[in-house]
C-alpha cells in the first residue's frame, strides 16, 4: 500500500460491483504494477514510460461500469503498394543476426554432465554441439552421437535436441513431458514427438548436474526430442524476408493445413481425415474427450520444419512444439469463463509470450464491471488455438518493412510483427459475408488473394466464438488446395524453403542453367552428368 498516494477514492455513487478496494490491494501486492503493464501493452507508446496511469486515476474506475467500445476503423479497403520484387534474387543471403545470443549459462549445458542417458550405453558417446534456443523455461541444445564410437545408440537418430529445464525456474517439465508422451500414441506428423521416455531425477542426478535434491529430485528436468534442422517457420521467414522474397500462395495453404492438423490433435486427439470424395470427416470417437489442450505459445518460432512426405509436394512437413506453455480446458466453450479470482485471472492472462497473447487475455474488457459475462475474457478453447494460428499466418504472410509511404517509421516497425493490440478494426469477410472485430492492420497490403486473407483475418477475430473452427478451416484450405493446383499454381522450390546450403545452392544453379536453354552435350561416357545433382537433390527427403 505504500506507493498508493493517499487514500483510496471512493467509488462513484449509485454503482456497485468489484472494486480495488484497501482490502483487494492488500491481497493482491502485484496488482498496480501488472495494471500497467496490460494498459501499456494495450495502449503503447500513448504516454511515457513510468506515468501509466496513477493508481488514483485507475482505482476508482476499476471494474466499475460495463464495457463500451470506442468507434473502429474500418478494414483497409484497397491495399497498399509493397514493395518491388527484384527481378534477380541473391541465394544464398547473408545469414540474419540472431536475436539472441545464448550466454555462459545456456552454453554450460552443452558440457558433458548435461549429456543425454538412457538412449546410448555410454553417455561420454554424445557431443554436445550448439545451443537451438532458449527461454524463461528451459534452454534446447543440440548432442550428437560421436562418430569415433563403436557401437550406435538405442534410438535411431544420430542427433537429437535436448531441453533442460532452468534450475532456477519456476517448475521442471513434467506436464511438458506428460503431453508429448501422450502424443507419442497419436498418429501425426504434425506434431513434435519425444525420442525416449523422460527420466525422473535420482539423488545421483541431483548432485551430478548441481541441482539441489530436495527441490530436483523425484522430477523431470530433461526431455529428448526430434532434431529439425531446417529450423523453425520464423527462421524461414527471416531469412526469405532478408531476399525480399514472399512465399508462393499455395505454400501458404500448405502451411496453413499443417498447423490446423497439428491443431487438430490438440482438441480431438487426432487429426482431421479426408473422406474418398474430399469432405472433412468429423473425428469418430466413441467419447469425446472432455478437455481441449489449449497452446499458449504458437508463434512462427515453435514451429519446425521436419521432413516432406507425397502429401506436401516437397514442402516440409511444420509441426507444432514447445508445449510449456499449454492448458486443459473444459471441450465445451460454454463452461469456459473468467474464474473472478484476480490472481488466477492474471496469471492466465500472462501465458505465453508478451506480443502474441491472444484477445482472451489482452482485451480490456478484463477492466470492466461485465468481464465475465463478456464474449471474450478468460474464453479460453480451441479457438484460442486458431488465433495463434493466424497469427503465425498473419506474420508468415508478412515478410516486408513498407518505407514507401506516410507512416514509413511505425510501418517498419510493426510490419513483420504479430498483430498489434491496440490497432483493432471492422472487418468483413467477402467470402463469408460476415462483419467483426478483427486485428492484423497489414494484412489487407499483401499481393494474396481475398480468399486467404479473408481466412486469415477470420482467425484474427477478437471474439473467439467468432473465429472458424477446425473441421471449417480444414475444407475451405482443402478447396482452395484443390482450386489453385487445379488452375496450375506451384509451391515454392524445396531449396527455398530449406537452410541455404551447397546442395541446395547448386540444385537452383542447375535449374536456372535448364531455364537458360539448351545445355551442351557431355563429355562421352559421362552423359548424364550435368543433370545427376538435381535428379538426386529432387527427391530428397521423400521416404518412398
Amino acid at each position: 500500500m505504500a506507493n498508493i498516494p493517499g487514500p483510496v477514492p471512493p467509488p462513484p455513487p449509485g454503482v456497485a460491483g468489484p472494486f480495488a478496494t484497501p482490502a483487494f490491494l492488500t491481497a493482491n501486492p502485484t496488482f498496480i504494477e501488472q495494471y500497467r503493464g496490460w494498459y501499456g501493452y494495450n495502449n503503447p507508446g500513448s504516454i511515457p514510460a513510468g506515468t501509466i496511469p496513477l493508481p488514483a486515476a485507475f482505482i476508482p474506475s476499476w471494474r466499475a461500469a460495463n464495457f463500451v467500445r470506442a468507434p473502429l476503423p474500418l478494414d483497409f479497403v484497397a491495399p497498399l503498394l509493397g514493395p518491388t520484387i527484384p527481378t534477380a534474387i541473391v541465394f544464398p543471403p547473408a545469414p540474419p543476426l540472431p536475436f539472441e545470443i545464448p550466454a555462459a549459462a545456456q552454453l554450460a549445458f552443452l558440457n558433458p554432465p548435461f549429456a543425454p542417458r538412457g538412449i546410448g550405453k555410454r553417455p561420454a558417446n554424445w557431443r554436445g554441439n550448439k545451443v537451438l534456443g532458449f527461454g524463461g523455461q528451459g534452454t534446447v541444445c543440440l548432442w550428437e552421437w560421436s562418430p569415433k564410437a563403436t557401437a550406435r545408440p538405442t534410438i535411431d537418430q544420430l542427433q537429437v535436441a535436448v531441453k533442460i529445464a532452468t534450475p532456477t525456474g519456476v517448475g521442471d517439465l513434467g506436464l511438458e513431458a506428460a503431453t508429448m508422451m501422450a502424443h507419442r500414441k497419436i498418429e501425426s506428423d504434425h506434431i513434435a514427438r519425444l525420442l525416449a521416455p523422460p527420466k525422473i531425477l535420482t539423488r545421483a542426478d541431483c548432485v551430478r548436474e548441481g541441482l539441489l535434491p530436495g527441490v530436483w529430485q523425484g522430477r523431470i528436468n530433461r526431455l529428448m526430442m526430434e532434431y529439425y534442422p531446417h529450423g523453425s517457420l520464423d527462421g524461414l521467414r527471416r531469412r526469405r524476408r532478408a531476399r525480399n522474397f514472399p512465399f508462393e500462395e499455395l505454400t501458404l495453404w500448405r502451411i496453413f493445413e499443417c498447423l490446423v492438423d497439428g491443431c487438430s490433435v490438440l482438441t480431438y486427439d487426432q487429426e482431421l481425415k479426408m473422406s474418398s470424395v474430399g469432405n472433412v470427416l468429423v473425428p469418430a470417437v466413441q467419447v469425446p474427450p472432455l478437455r481441449t489442450t489449449v497452446h499458449f505459445d504458437l508463434k512462427p518460432h515453435n514451429i519446425f520444419a521436419a521432413i516432406s512426405n507425397k502429401e506436401h509436394d516437397g514442402i516440409p512437413v511444420y509441426k507444432i512444439g514447445d508445449f510449456g506453455g499449454i492448458l486443459k480446458v473444459d471441450s465445451n466453450p460454454l463452461n469456459v469463463k473468467a474464474r473472478n479470482v484476480w490472481r488466477v485471472d492474471n496469471a492466465m492472462r500472462l501465458q505465453g509470450t508478451r506480443g502474441y497473447y491472444a484477445p482472451e487475455q489482452f482485451t480490456p474488457r478484463w477492466d470492466s464491471k461485465d468481464f465475465r459475462t463478456s464474449p471474450v475474457c478468460g474464453k479460453y478453447g480451441t479457438a484460442t488455438n486458431v488465433w495463434g494460428i493466424g497469427v503465425i499466418m498473419y506474420q508468415v504472410c508478412i515478410p516486408f518493412s513498407y518505407l514507401h509511404n506516410s507512416q514509413a517509421k511505425a510501418d517498419a516497425i510493426y510490419t513483420s510483427a504479430p498483430p498489434r493490440p491496440h490497432r483493432p478494426f471492422s472487418y468483413t469477410s467477402a467470402t463469408t459475408g460476415e462483419t467483426f472485430v478483427s486485428y492484423g492492420q497489414f494484412l489487407a497490403r499483401q499481393n494474396y488473394s481475398g480468399t486467404i486473407k479473408d481466412l486469415i483475418a477470420e482467425c484474427l477475430a477478437e471474439i473467439p466464438g467468432q473465429r472458424p473452427g477446425l473441421i471449417e478451416l480444414k475444407t475451405r484450405i482443402r478447396d482452395n488446395i484443390a482450386l489453385l493446383k487445379a488452375n496450375g499454381a506451384t509451391s515454392d522450390k524445396w531449396y527455398d524453403m530449406e537452410l541455404p546450403d551447397p546442395e541446395s545452392v547448386r540444385a537452383e544453379a542447375t535449374d536456372i542453367a535448364l531455364a537458360a536453354g539448351p545445355i551442351a552435350p557431355p563429355p562421352a561416357g559421362n552423359r548424364r552428368a550435368p543433370f545427376r545433382k538435381a535428379n538426386l537433390k529432387a527427391t530428397r527427403g521423400w521416404p518412398y
